[in-house]
């Protein structure tokens, strides 16, 4: 059987990309993933294959960083053109979770010379002598990294999944509603980050919109995926998918003030600014927080509504956060002809004079 060897051109990638669980499986690419283009790798380098080939199973690939193997799956499936498996993830090498193995960086291993040349993969086939030292490395026990989506996978294994019957359904519901809390408190941990302003890194927000995914799969009702998914969608710039989740959120909790304040948001990005004020007012009545009528003073200035926003912003006590936005209401007092300027930014009325 030959084996398959890739070349990583990003180690940070790795579990993001080729070691991410992805319901149950992982997902690989053989060529750069700045290339653009269907077509992943030229299926006829192997012997058994020809240019009418699509698909070939049951290949052993490793994966290559730096000079050293990184891990590997033990069996795998290989596509000449590229799946598109969710919206963040995609590839042509596809293997199960349980035939994956992701080394510790401190027993990566060296002493193979492998030959990409100009492409980011390499066949190697029967006669070659590096395939039996592959072969019985991938085959012995090692030391592997768990890249699984958390510890409610264990509920998931073993005898369980195979008994059937009422006496069992609510061990496997709780099994579910326990994965799905764990994805939850991981989009938990970035949310903060992002309300925080400390997410600096995109693979963070893949990562929350990939968990909220996958929460949804376990329990389809849980507002507080939906919520995640839609602040996922908000900060990665796929609004209309944001607002249909932030939609069935709030259909569920119609008084969550937090869903009606990412709704606003939602319509803000696309400039339906009526609407956006309708969700902040919502809000607001809800729970009058400062910081939700900072958003509606903002919404109805974005509007040209310059009267309404001074009000909305002369409302609000804690003057630290019109400090800290910028905001100078005696400039607004001053009623500077904001809208008939052409090339206006906000930033010109947020400068403060001191």
């Amino acid at each position: 059987m030959p084996v398959l060897a890739v070349k990583i051109e990003n180690e940070a990638s790795l579990l993001m990309n080729e070691f991410f669980d992805y319901n149950g499986s992982c997902t690989a690419i053989s060529r750069s993933r700045l290339e653009g283009g269907s077509e992943c790798i030229a299926l006829e380098d192997f012997y058994e294959c020809t240019v009418q080939t699509d698909k070939i199973e049951n290949i052993p690939v490793v994966f290559v960083f730096d000079g050293k193997i990184v891990g590997w799956y033990r069996q795998a499936e290989v596509y000449r053109r590229l799946l598109r498996i969710s919206v963040f993830l995609e590839g042509n090498i596809r293997a199960k979770i349980w035939e994956v193995c992701l080394l510790p960086k401190s027993e990566r291993v060296e002493g193979f010379d492998f030959n990409f040349k100009e492409k980011f993969y390499e066949v190697i086939e029967s006669g070659d002598v590096r395939l039996l030292r592959l072969t019985r490395l991938m085959n012995q026990e090692v030391r592997t990294l768990d890249i699984s989506y958390g510890k409610a996978d264990s509920f998931f294994s073993g005898d369980r999944l195979r008994m059937i019957g009422a006496p069992f359904r609510n061990d496997m519901k709780r099994a579910a509603l326990a994965k799905a809390k764990y994805c939850i408190e991981r989009c938990g941990e970035t949310a903060m980050r992002v309300m925080r302003d400390e997410c600096r890194d995109i693979r963070e927000l893949k990562t929350m919109y990939d968990y909220a995914k996958q929460a949804l799969v376990y329990d389809r009702k849980s507002v507080d995926a939906l919520y995640y998914m839609a602040m996922a969608c908000q900060q990665l710039g796929f609004i209309k998918e944001g607002l249909k989740a932030i939609g069935k959120a709030i259909s569920a909790e119609p008084d969550g003030d937090d869903l009606l304040i990412l709704k606003g948001h939602l319509l803000y990005a696309l400039e339906k600014y009526g609407e956006a004020e309708a969700c902040y007012k919502a809000a607001i009545e809800i729970c009058p927080e400062d910081s939700y009528k900072m958003c509606l003073g903002n919404v109805q200035f974005a509007a040209g509504n310059v009267d309404e926003a001074y009000k909305t912003y002369k409302g609000i006590e804690d003057k630290l956060l019109l400090e800290e936005a910028g905001i100078n209401l005696k400039a607004m007092e001053k009623r500077w002809p904001f809208a008939a300027v052409r090339g206006f930014s906000l930033k010109d009325l947020f400068k403060s004079r001191r």
